[in-house]
Order: C-alpha cells, then sequence, then structure tokens
C-alpha cells in the first residue's frame, strides 16, 4: 500500500470521528494581520481557533505574519493534507492545552519552526513532510507533549 493512500485512509477514519464547531477545505488561507484569512469566491471568513473543535483539509496556508495555524485554550480537531508554508513564525504552534491531530501535511519553507509544541500542548503529530524550515523540523519546549511517529523530515546539509 502506497503512503498515499494509508495517509487518505488515515484522513478518512479520522474525519468521521471528529466532532467539529469550525471546518475549512479547499480554501488558500493567506495571512494578512495576526488573524488568518480564507478567501473563495471574494468571501473571506476568518477563524479563530480557541476552545473549539476544527477540522482543516487541503487547504493552502502560507504567508502569513505569525504562524499558519495556532491552536490554543484546549483547542482540538484534524489538521489533515494541508500545504502549509513561507509563514513568518511556526508552520503550526500547539500551545495552552490544545490538543490536535495533525496528520499528512506538508509543512515547509517557514522563516521558523515546523511545528511548535509549548505550554502544556500536546497532540498526535502523524505522517507529515516537514522540510526546509529555518529552525527545527518539530520543537517540543516548556512542557509540550505530543505524540510523534512517521515523520518525514528532511535534514538540511548546510551549517
Amino acid at each position: 500500500m502506497t503512503k498515499t493512500i494509508k495517509c487518505q485512509q488515515d484522513i478518512s477514519e479520522q474525519q468521521e470521528q471528529q466532532p467539529t464547531s469550525l471546518s475549512l477545505q479547499g480554501l488558500p488561507v493567506k495571512g494578512t494581520n495576526a488573524t488568518s484569512r480564507a478567501e473563495k469566491d471574494n468571501k473571506v471568513v476568518k477563524h479563530t481557533v480557541k476552545s473549539n473543535k476544527i477540522t482543516m483539509l487541503k487547504n493552502d496556508i502560507h504567508h502569513c505574519k505569525t504562524s499558519g495555524i495556532f491552536l490554543r485554550l484546549g483547542s482540538g480537531g484534524l489538521i489533515a493534507d494541508n500545504d502549509i508554508h513561507s509563514n513568518c513564525e511556526a508552520g503550526i504552534d500547539i500551545r495552552k492545552g490544545a490538543n490536535p491531530l495533525i496528520l499528512c501535511n506538508r509543512i515547509h519553507s517557514g522563516l521558523r519552526s515546523g511545528i511548535v509544541v509549548l505550554g502544556n500542548g500536546k497532540g498526535i503529530i502523524r505522517s507529515n513532510q516537514i522540510y526546509g524550515n529555518k529552525e527545527a523540523g518539530i520543537y517540543i519546549l516548556y512542557n509540550g507533549n505530543p505524540l510523534v511517529s512517521a515523520i518525514h523530515l528532511k535534514i538540511r546539509d548546510e551549517f
């Protein structure tokens, strides 16, 4: 079974199991301020992710002035099959009790780390491709406690 098929099966299974209060699928998300915006058909949807269960599937999240996705205050849900790149802070920032499932994303070309987990952030980080970020692929500090498995990290050979 190829990795792509396995990821799609994992995403389908997890999507069925995740109760959500907010869902974004197939949108280009380009950050303009501290709040990210999702634009489709000239409509702008502002979203914050705190104390919510969110599903974000197949989005292009890029050029945010802070993190591409910022989860905090007990938020969770499914973040899967997104292209998260070229953000000024972490591609995904998990803190203050957030507990998401991060599955089969491409997280790359960021100006900081790919994923940051701190301040009692948790989560399951599985089967992601993390590469080309200026700092760590996954940076865990200050009581961050994620479960990390099956990650594909590309290491730069320049230091």
